[in-house]
C-alpha cells in the first residue's frame, strides 16, 4: 500500500516540488464552516502561512520512485 508517494519523495529530495507561500484562514462562520480559504487583507492577523506545491519534477520523481521501490 502506497500512501502519497510524491509526499514521501519530496521528503527524500526537497527539489522535486516547487512551492509558493500563501496566507490562509479556516472559516468559522455557519455557511462555510471548516473551509480553508486564502486570507484577504482584513484577515491577515488571523492567517497562517503555508507553502502550496505548484510544480513537480516528474522525471526525477519517477526515477527516485523506481530506484527506491524496485531497486532498478
Amino acid at each position: 500500500v502506497l500512501h502519497d508517494p510524491l509526499t514521501i519523495g519530496s521528503l527524500i529530495d526537497d527539489n522535486l516540488l516547487g512551492f509558493y507561500e500563501e496566507n490562509i484562514i479556516v472559516c468559522l462562520d455557519k455557511e462555510q464552516y471548516g473551509k480553508t480559504v486564502i486570507a484577504n487583507s482584513e484577515d491577515q492577523k488571523d492567517a497562517s502561512s503555508i507553502q502550496i506545491a505548484i510544480d513537480v519534477e516528474q522525471k526525477e520523481f519517477i526515477s527516485l520512485f523506481k530506484n527506491r521501490v524496485f531497486h532498478c
